[in-house]
């Protein structure tokens, strides 16, 4: 295939002496989220991304200020597959097509990823008796320095083990990526040492690894992260649990096997086996969420599923894996509870459980705003939710009215649900920082201005929440695109004591201060500040 096939021509781009706030209104209205910069007949001088256009203070500033000259050039006539894989080793998003000089199409990421899924796959060989064989359906695991016993009953039949004391020992074979999944014991002769020189020719997409390590040892796990591990276990896993990482992790990275069609594995009466589904909940770009009865546990679940589409895409995949790993790692009153997770016929499935009551933005939409008893109560569930995130070391990234559920529509029921976008501080994994991801009206500033984030940005959404509640709607309800972003990065209006409980109000305008610094640090200054204990504390 060539990238002139899977190209496209129509292209907006903007000359350097192009204002800010023009450019913002080009990206907002023919929704792209970067734009070549050009002189004369198409002659491209750079980019600017829709990141460089929200960091700018300054809207009469030129585009020449902020653009780069970071972009991955290809010719009309390549072979995608080549282009691909120097799109990837450079980290772009987007290849500009340029011919003798001039720009003439762009390809995004999304259409040439799958291509290099399928390159990849189709090199692969593994060792066969006396000769190579193309790869079996099953997905091959290699495992080195592990325990034989736990791994057999976790994997079953769904995978084929491969064993090996240490890592050099199959070097040959992952070099031709032989192997779907490495799974390390971490106690393995020079394991992280070889998980580094893994990491120096394959990439996380290329070859997942599990490390198995002592997952109560922080310094144990952050040491296997920076090797390059793409998650951990621990010693004591059982092999259920094991189970499901695997699944999850050939969910996420497997490309080639994922062909669902739009239909759901068993149909709606046995869905993967065991859901007859009752109804839909909601849906999001990536997936759905049914409200589905356990044949097996004979209890009502909420079960979420990919579409087809977001199944070829290794960040809605990847998301996946990880809410699962965020769900499956907390416990807490105020999390949904991880019930099941599995794959089948190229769909991941993940059973919640079915918490009932309306979310906090039914509830605000149809009664109007709350009181200040009913705001703090939700405030203090949605605090004790992130606490039970922060012991493992999560953070949630797009609290909102519509991922808190009030069980039972009582306020002091607030379930976090949708820990897509959770993450570790500094995680990077999926996305950079330059992509701005969560809900424009909740998002803290320095999110916006792509600085990174930490807990401080999550309590700016908590903040914002309270926000919603007292006032009945998201802040800057008219506005929309460009215009919200550009608000919300700039300082916001404080509340009023006249308007709002003085208590209350003073919570609020300090967790949504604009400098990160003059929040609350802590969440046991929030609890403070909410005159109630701590989770773990009794008075």
């Amino acid at each position: 295939m060539l990238v002139s096939e899977i190209m496209s021509s129509q292209v907006l781009t903007v000359a350097p002496a192009c204002l800010v706030r023009v450019a913002k209104r080009i990206m907002d209205t023919g929704k792209v989220n970067f734009l070549p910069v050009t002189v004369g007949d198409q002659a491209v001088v750079g980019v600017i991304s829709s990141s460089d256009l929200l960091r700018s203070s300054d809207d009469s500033t030129p585009v020449s200020a902020l653009m780069s000259e970071d972009w991955c050039e290809a010719g009309p006539g390549e072979e995608a597959a080549v282009v691909a894989e120097r799109m990837q080793e450079s980290k772009a998003h987007h290849v500009l097509v340029i011919q003798r000089g001039v720009l003439i199409g762009v390809v995004s990421s999304l259409d040439l990823l799958p291509v290099a899924a399928r390159r990849r796959s189709s090199k692969r060989i593994r060792r066969g008796t006396g000769r190579d064989e193309r790869r079996t359906s099953l997905a091959q695991v290699l495992a080195v320095g592990c325990r034989k016993r736990v791994l057999e009953a976790a994997c079953e039949s769904r995978f084929e083990l491969h064993w090996a004391d240490r890592i050099q020992e199959r070097a040959s074979e992952i070099e031709v990526e032989a192997f779907d999944l490495l799974v390390v014991n971490a106690r393995a002769p020079k394991a992280l040492d070889e998980i580094c020189t893994v990491r120096d020719t394959l990439t996380v997409e290329q070859l997942p690894i599990l490390v198995i390590t002592e997952t109560s040892s922080e310094r144990e796990v952050l040491r296997a992260h920076a090797a390059g591990a793409t998650d951990t276990v621990g010693f004591a896993v059982s092999p259920d649990v094991l189970r499901a990482k695997l699944n999850l992790m050939m969910a996420c990275f497997r490309r080639q096997d994922w062909a669902g069609g739009p239909g759901l594995p068993g149909g709606n009466e046995r869905a993967f086996g065991r859901y007859r589904i009752q109804d839909e909940l909601g849906s999001g770009g990536f997936g759905v969420v049914y409200s589905a009865y356990d044949c097996d546990r004979d209890t009502d679940v909420a079960l979420k599923v990919l579409f087809p589409g977001a199944c070829q895409q290794r960040e809605a995949r990847y998301r996946f894996l990880r809410e699962f790993y965020a769900l499956s790692t907390v416990t807490s009153p105020h999390v949904v509870e991880a019930l099941d997770s599995g794959l089948k016929e190229g769909r991941p499935y993940l059973a919640m459980e079915l918490v009932k009551g309306p979310s906090l933005e039914q509830l605000v939409r149809e009664t109007g705003p709350l009181d200040a008893r009913s705001t703090s109560e939700v405030l203090v569930g949605v605090a004790r939710g992130m606490a039970a995130l922060e012991q493992v070391r999560l953070l949630h990234r797009d609290l909102k009215p519509a991922n808190v559920i009030l069980r039972n529509g009582k306020a002091a029921g607030a379930v976090l649900v949708d820990l897509g976008l959770a993450k570790r501080p500094g995680d990077r994994s999926v996305t950079s920082d330059d992509v701005i991801l969560g809900t424009a009206a909740y998002l803290a500033p320095e999110r916006i201005r792509g600085e990174g984030d930490d807990l401080r940005s999550d309590l700016f959404a908590l903040g914002m929440l309270g926000r919603f509640m007292v006032n009945g709607h998201a802040a800057y309800p008219r506005l929309r695109g460009w215009e919200l972003f550009a608000a919300m990065a700039r300082p916001l209006p404080p509340l009023a004591e006249d308007k709002v409980d003085g208590t209350l109000c003073t919570l609020l305008n300090k967790l949504t201060a604009f400098d990160p610094g003059e929040r609350y640090q802590t969440l046991d200054e929030v609890f403070a500040a909410l005159s109630c204990p701590a989770p773990g504390q009794t008075g």
